[in-house]
């Protein structure tokens, strides 16, 4: 039977071979150790990074040794019923959130397209992953953007296309939106009320947008002065110009101002023959119609000096019916 001193060796020779060991033969050597002198033992539990791949990660090298893993976009840092929306003009805040996104979860390249699709045939599975990624990034988006929008981009196949294809809607609005951004660059004012430095903040925000949209020709502002000049009293002509501008690649300020014309002629066509203006005339000005009598006496509209009540009046003093008022 060995002796004690024996065992005591050959125990200290384990605890030395497993220290050159990997940890599983390392665990292993332990054990074996533990058992032979008859202590119980637990199995140690080793925690395993986030960022370590898994036996359920795909991956596949693709052209140039590009190395494509398959990954999901995780939604949880996005805020809350945070949807792109022409109407609130959100779009330099959505731009922002999206791109910061992508980045921080290895999507930058679908979103910006500067990572070609692998061919199918000679990357079949590097050309799956792709896809998959791609899909991910483009449903994400979908998701959130505006009803609208997602009419007018479903049918794009690939994120970067729906990615520009909003770019393009919600940067290059026309002269109708720069007008409208430029006056309200123009209507705001530092209050002492205010932080200065949130009024800086609006302002710098509103040039943004206006520079997104591209700069503005000579032709271009003639066109917002022009439009601008319609105000509510002209909001239908107003309207049917924008439209135009809208639905003509080739439209300039000439195209206005023959618009105008000929509403023009129109107008003293009908003023000519005595007709009333038509509501629907694109230039029809509201209240146009028969001018309602003015007292010269009290200087109050509705009725003449022949007819005032007022003291001083040829009718002081006595009270009238509605018929015998011009």
């Amino acid at each position: 039977m060995p002796s004690v001193s024996l065992w005591i060796s050959l125990k200290r020779s384990l605890e030395l071979v497993s220290l050159c060991l990997p940890p599983s033969l390392s665990l292993m050597a332990s054990n074996n150790t533990a058992q032979s002198s008859g202590t119980p033992t637990v199995p140690a539990v080793t925690q395993q990074s986030s960022n370590t791949p898994t036996a359920t990660t795909v991956s596949a090298v693709g052209p140039d040794d590009i190395l494509f893993t398959m990954q999901y976009i995780n939604d949880n840092a996005w805020p809350t019923d945070f949807e792109l929306d022409i109407d609130t003009g959100n779009w330099p805040l959505w731009d922002r959130c999206i791109s910061l996104l992508a980045d921080h979860q290895g999507f930058t390249s679908w979103l910006d397209g500067t990572l070609p699709r692998p061919d199918k045939t000679s990357h079949p599975k590097a050309h799956h992953i792709w896809q998959v990624n791609d899909r991910s990034l483009k449903a994400f988006i979908l998701s959130h953007i505006s009803q609208r929008d997602y009419d007018n981009t479903c049918h794009l196949s690939m994120a970067h296309e729906v990615f520009e294809e909003l770019r393009q809607t919600h940067e290059k609005q026309g002269p109708h939106a720069k007008l409208v951004l430029m006056k309200q660059a123009m209507d705001t004012r530092f209050r002492p009320d205010v932080p200065i430095s949130k009024t800086l903040d609006d302002i710098r925000a509103l040039h943004k947008r206006i520079i997104q949209m591209g700069p503005i020709d000579d032709d271009e502002l003639h066109t917002i002065f022009l439009v601008n000049a319609l105000n509510d009293d002209f909001e239908s002509v107003q309207s049917n110009i924008m439209s135009l501008i809208s639905d003509s690649k080739n439209f300039t300020s000439k195209t206005v101002v023959r618009r105008l014309l000929q509403e023009d002629q129109l107008i003293r066509r009908r003023a000519e023959q005595n007709a009333p203006t038509s509501s629907t005339t694109a230039l029809a000005a509201q209240g146009q119609g028969r001018p309602r009598s003015l007292c010269t006496h009290c200087k109050k509209p509705g009725h003449l000096a022949d007819f005032c009540i007022r003291p001083g009046g040829k009718m002081a003093g006595r009270s009238i019916s509605p018929d015998e008022i011009l």
